[in-house]
């Protein structure tokens, strides 16, 4: 199809009515010209994409993307808490465990060198329970049980997104009500632990909630894969390396004022979650105010039936109305998928079983270094999958739309196994600390390269005229068996207390999202994709001031 590329306005400007800072606004105001062209320009040179500097939804997804990743991340930091407080409960940590503990971390190596031959048997774990439950659940528990209510909420959060003007404030109040729950995680204690617990509900709805506000943007920004992986490569790049920052705050603050001893050697860990807890907020707050002040309105993108609309409804009407719609809606874009756009569907179906693997891999692995592996912070651990994801995120934006994002994630199922596999075989006690180390590098490398791929590929399945409703559908169908592996596990692990058997739980996730997506039929997509993309949103459009480009949907998927 031809292309008529649009005028791109001078960085540093939204177009001929909106002049100034869009990366740095607050930070360049008040320099010269000149000045401000330089610090923008070196600025944009390391940290963002160059189509940012005239697209302020761009700009957006730079800001908004350390804030919302620093709420997450808190979790790892507090699942550490959380395991603690439930080990004491239960009566694990005896006087004998807590030295055994403190001397084995005296040393930065293990107690023993690390062995090429697998462990026969994994160290035992402690047999007593804590409100029904082994120590070692309380975490994948929690995310079962998260993992069953955003399943039933996501839908109509998807409905506010598709079927109101409330995308841009339903975000905003969703950061607001994220910080607010990571600013009572604080207060975590023996007396609070549990409750702790109950409010990781209302912080995963308004995280998820925040996140398919934030996808919605995402289709809107380009429908050229090659364009879309440039910018999404860069954004994780930017996610990731704040994070790392982040991360070095918690290990200077780790190692000064949350020192290990023999007396509270498990302190470290509420330390940290606390110091954590407390950054997250002070800098999600300036993240998530700046990025919500840059993204725009949008307008509803459908009608309800019968023509109606939820303006100049009250909240009681509008909200029977949205959520009527929601479960309508799923079952009829299922069917609509099915039947129009098969291979949309294919695309969906693996991705869910792939993205509930790779969200259990995390939650499960926290809990299997802090109780088989003893490892008594996450600090490191959690810095190297970061780097590495940076790595990884970078690697895809490159090279992805050369080799075909379809290949590299064929690549990172097949890759997810091998590191499952290896973590399983190679990490059974204590002595093998050192390899948990080594493993986090493909892992991380493997992580980054698949979010950034599938984000981009996915933007090729979606109709024009779609975006948001199906920016919807992804969030769910990432959701909607996302407790799945952790359900299974909790059962095994209830029965066997062997928490080894985790990872061949993942494996067949894994194998079965390949089995799915190697389905997937690109030519055939394309060809349905093709005659929709006229209807296609563009951002570029509305606020470049020029015509609208109808690049190639199906460039470089391989």
């Amino acid at each position: 199809m031809s292309a008529v590329a649009p005028a791109k306005p001078a960085a540093g400007t939204y177009g001929a009515d909106h002049r100034g800072s869009i990366i740095m606004p607050g930070v360049v105001q008040g320099l010269t010209p000149g000045l401000q062209t330089r610090v923008e320009g070196l600025w944009c040179a390391c940290c963002c994409p160059k189509p940012a500097l005239y697209n302020k939804d761009m700009a957006a997804l730079m800001y908004n993307g350390p804030g919302r990743l620093l709420q997450l991340t808190t979790f790892l930091f507090l699942s550490y808490a959380l395991l603690y407080y439930a080990e004491l409960e239960a009566g694990c940590l005896d006087d004998d465990a807590v030295d055994m503990a403190y001397n084995r971390t005296l040393s930065l190596t293990p107690t023993a060198a690390p062995s090429m031959i697998p462990t026969v048997e994994q160290e035992p774990l402690c047999e007593e329970r804590v409100y029904g439950m082994r120590p070692s659940s309380i975490v994948p528990n929690i995310s079962v049980f998260n993992g069953v209510v955003i399943t039933l909420t996501i839908p109509f959060v998807g409905a506010m997104v598709d079927y109101s003007p409330w995308r841009r404030s339903l975000g905003y109040y969703s950061a607001a009500v994220l910080v607010f729950t990571n600013f009572l995680q604080i207060f975590v204690s023996a007396e609070t632990w549990f409750l702790i617990c109950i409010v990781q509900v209302p912080c995963f709805m308004a995280y998820y909630s925040h996140l398919l506000c934030v996808y919605a943007y995402i289709p809107e920004l380009t429908d050229d894969e090659d364009e879309m992986a440039a910018v999404m490569g860069p954004a994780k790049a930017i996610e990731t390396i704040s994070t790392l920052i982040f991360f070095g705050l918690i290990a200077v603050s780790g190692a000064t004022i949350c020192p290990s001893s023999e007396e509270d050697f498990y302190g470290k860990a509420v330390c940290e979650a606390r110091v954590a807890q407390t950054l997250s907020c002070i800098v999600g707050v300036g993240f998530f105010y700046q990025s919500w002040k840059l993204f725009s309105e949008r307008p509803a993108v459908q009608s309800l039936p019968g023509g109606e609309t939820v303006e100049g409804k009250s909240l009681t009407k509008a909200s029977s109305m949205l959520c009527g719609q929601a479960f309508r809606q799923i079952w009829g874009t299922l069917c609509e998928l099915q039947t129009d756009f098969p291979m949309t569907a294919r695309f969906l179906i693996a991705y869910a079983f792939w993205e509930s693997a790779s969200n259990a891999i995390l939650t499960l692995s926290t809990t299997y270094i802090r109780l088989v592996l003893k490892i008594d912070s996450i600090v490191v651990i959690g810095a190297i999958l970061l780097v590495t994801n940076i790595i990884g995120a970078l690697l895809t934006g490159k090279f992805g739309p050369k080799l075909g994002m379809r290949r590299v994630i064929m690549g990172c199922l097949l890759a997810d196994c091998l590191v499952c596999v290896l973590l399983m075989s190679m990490l059974r006690g204590p002595d093998d600390q050192m390899w948990a180390y080594v493993l986090m590098l493909p892992l991380g490398l493997v992580m980054g390269s698949m979010y950034t791929a599938q984000r981009a590929h996915y933007a090729v399945f979606i109709p024009g005229g779609r975006e948001a409703e199906l920016m919807g559908f992804y969030m769910f169908a990432g959701q909607v068996i996302s407790w799945a592996p952790m359900l299974v596990f909790s059962v095994i692990n209830e029965a066997t207390n062997d928490m080894s058997l985790a990872f061949p739980i993942l494996v067949v996730f894994y194998i079965i999202a390949a089995v799915i997506f190697s389905t997937v039929d690109h030519q055939k997509n394309h060809e349905c994709i093709e005659p929709t993309l006229n209807r296609r949103v563009r951002a570029s459009r509305r606020y470049a001031g020029g015509g609208a480009s109808d690049g190639a949907a199906g460039g470089g998927i391989g």
